[in-house]
C-alpha cells in the first residue's frame, strides 16, 4: 500500500482490535494470500476497503475472509 507502506517494512498488528473506518488493516484470506488496506466498511456479505496503488476501492467477500488485523506499527528496517 505504498506510499504509506514500503516493500520490506515490518508491519505490526492487533488482531484482537476491532476495525473501524480508516484503520489500515491487513485482510488475510482463507486462501493464504494477505492484504494491507485501509478498512472503509463491512457488512454481512463484504468488507469494503480502500487501496493508495492504484488508487480504487477494493471489496472482500466476508466467507472469503479469516482475519482482518489493525495495523499498530511499523518498524523501518534499513539494509
Amino acid at each position: 500500500m505504498a506510499p504509506r507502506f514500503r516493500a520490506g517494512e515490518v508491519l505490526y498488528v492487533e488482531s484482537a482490535r476491532p476495525a473501524v473506518p480508516g484503520n489500515d488493516v491487513v485482510v488475510r484470506l482463507r486462501d493464504g494470500a494477505g492484504y494491507v488496506r485501509r478498512f472503509l466498511a463491512k457488512t454481512p456479505a463484504e468488507i469494503m476497503t480502500d487501496t493508495c496503488q492504484p488508487e480504487g476501492k477494493a471489496t472482500f467477500a466476508t466467507a472469503e475472509v479469516e482475519g482482518l488485523h489493525v495495523i499498530v506499527g511499523v518498524a523501518r528496517i534499513d539494509t
